[in-house]
């Protein structure tokens, strides 16, 4: 487990906007989200490592501003990953100062800052038209339904109508699995 995956343990009388501390007030928010599990540990994740890197550097998240964001954003940029051992790709940081965002919005609701700081924060730009998850080719496509038109059985027609919907849907297993 790296450090930011691990959330930071703050006395709560340090903050007293948020009595049972921040990742409380995380839980709480993420309860009142439709959002899958995985998801919600993205997510909580995401939240936790703000606010280990704001303890490192002894910031008040709900002191920030914009200009603390700027430099959280440049930071998660120049992060390599553990899994791909590459820097996080623009889709990951902007997803990570998305829900950064949310959480300083439910914050607001609760009156506990007075602005988000990450409205005004610079996010790296992502092209919606371009994802970086690799599909199967279309020959693999047909490969695929090709075997489950051959099956036979009781389950044969769940099994072809399950991966027709995943291939022409673009769905992913997590969207499937729920």
């Amino acid at each position: 487990m790296r450090p930011h995956d691990t959330p930071v343990q703050y006395r709560p009388s340090a903050y007293p906007a948020l009595p049972d501390g921040p990742m409380a007030v995380t839980d709480a928010w993420l309860r009142n989200r439709r959002l899958s599990e995985h998801t919600r540990d993205a997510y909580r994740r995401d939240v936790a490592g703000w606010l280990a890197w704001c303890a490192a550097r002894r910031l008040d998240p709900l002191r920030a501003n914009f200009l603390h964001v700027n430099e959280y954003g440049r930071a998660l940029e120049n992060t390599v990953s553990a899994r791909t051992g590459r820097p996080l790709t623009p889709a990951t940081v902007a997803r990570k100062l998305s829900a950064l965002s949310s959480w300083y919005d439910f914050l607001v609701k609760l009156r506990a800052v007075e602005l988000n700081p990450v409205a005004g924060a610079d996010r790296p730009r992502v092209d919606r038209d371009h994802s970086g998850t690799v599909g199967l080719a279309p020959d693999e496509v047909d490969a695929l339904l090709s075997a489950a038109e051959a099956e036979t059985g009781p389950t044969a027609a769940r099994n072809r109508a399950a991966v027709a919907l995943l291939a022409d849907l673009g769905l992913r297993v997590g969207n499937w699995s729920r």
